[in-house]
């Protein structure tokens, strides 16, 4: 790690997810352009949320970034910090990493405050301590809203249903932009992806063939006190439109469609939204451009233990 100008550069750290590192680095590039530095650390020329992110546990303005400590204290005592007080987080990567102590005395020395509050709001630092050195920076602990983290606590589930993060991290990659949009789930099952874009703030559609799972996505949304918009219909004949879709079809012996009953939905949903985020164990690259749509990206996920595969396209 090099010494590094910081003054505009801000940093995320992300949970280590073995076989989501793909759909991670895909998420934060398309939310803020962050790019991976080392592992489980992202860099941005813009602030990103990391509470609003499917796999992030803190974020800030980075204040140095170097390979040994004397550089480390050489940076931070270049910013002559002095203030009120301060306090620092440790985050070790990998957790069983050495020294840990040393590092924080050394940030401690090279700020002019004689007051250290762990619980310091009027400086909250992040130190990273990595293999590859070690890195400073503010921590932003109102780093956005993760009440769509809720969506776990969903009383009823399907043994196929998708993870809440993989479904943020999927929704996430499906928005052009800030702000609420219409999200509209065609295989919605037990209701994952439209809770997830509900408590997200979206105006959340969710809709399946089977009126029985139907039942129980209503009655996840009624015991987390969510507002979705969940009925039964035939993904191959709906007519429900949406700023995005984001779903996760059915697959192999929890297929409840005939044959080619995927491409037909597909083949209609095209013209409902713009966008469309699948997320399946089936390669459906094939059906999708056969039915006309615009591939922009395939990202694998968990590809040595039960491979999925989050296709992001547009209707062509």
């Amino acid at each position: 790690m090099s010494a590094t100008n910081t003054s505009d550069i801000y940093c995320t750290l992300v949970r280590r997810a073995p076989g989501f590192e793909a759909l991670i680095a895909a998420e934060l590039s398309h939310m803020h352009g962050a790019t991976r530095v080392e592992p489980g650390v992202y860099v941005s020329s813009a602030p990103l949320r990391w509470a609003e992110t499917g796999y992030g546990v803190a974020s800030g303005r980075q204040l140095a970034a170097a390979a040994t400590l004397d550089e480390l204290s050489a940076q931070l005592r270049a910013l002559a910090l002095a203030p009120t007080s301060f306090g620092i987080r440790m985050f070790r990567i990998p957790q069983t990493a050495k020294g840990s102590l040393a590092a924080k005395k050394v940030v401690g020395d090279s700020i002019d405050c004689d007051h250290v509050d762990p619980l310091s709001m009027a400086l909250p630092l992040g130190l990273v301590l990595s293999p590859s050195g070690f890195r400073v920076f503010v921590r932003d602990d109102d780093g956005g809203d993760a009440t769509w983290l809720r969506a776990a606590q969903r009383p009823n589930n399907l043994p196929v249903s998708i993870g809440v993060r993989l479904a943020k991290a999927a929704l996430n990659l499906s928005l052009s932009g800030p702000g609420a949009v219409t999200v509209f789930d065609p295989f919605a099952g037990s209701g994952t992806i439209p809770l997830v874009a509900a408590l997200s703030g979206h105006t959340a559609i969710g809709s399946d063939i089977g009126w029985q799972v139907m039942q129980l996505a209503r009655d996840n949304a009624t015991a987390l006190d969510v507002t979705a918009e969940l009925y039964q219909q035939d993904a191959r004949t709906s007519t429900q439109r949406a700023d995005c879709i984001v779903t996760n079809p059915p697959y192999g012996a929890f297929c409840h469609l005939p044959d080619n009953g995927i491409e037909d939905a597909l083949a209609n949903l095209r013209s409902l939204a713009p966008r469309v985020t699948l997320v399946t164990s089936e390669d459906l690259r094939d059906a999708l451009i056969a039915n006309g749509y615009t591939l922009d990206q395939v990202i694998e996920v968990e590809p040595d233990r039960f491979k999925r595969f989050v296709f992001l396209a547009r209707a062509s």
